[in-house]
């Protein structure tokens, strides 16, 4: 699922082999840079700034006359 870009699934799946394999240094590694990479991704979501230009935003007809 990594190798998909389906993180959210793939970390579903590492912890549950975490869970049935606790013993599993794979599993736990694979789950711990799962949930890197989801921590990662909502970081730079978050930090996104999405350019608006203000004459884009300025609408004359919602504009009432007085």
């Amino acid at each position: 699922m990594i190798a998909l870009g389906k993180f959210k699934d793939a970390l579903k799946d590492f912890q549950q082999a975490a869970k049935l394999q606790p013993s599993s240094k794979e599993a736990q590694e694979k789950l711990d840079q799962c949930k890197k990479i989801l921590k990662r991704q909502a970081f730079e979501e978050a930090i996104e700034f999405k350019e608006e230009l203000v004459s884009e935003t300025i609408h004359p007809e919602d504009m009432g006359s007085k």
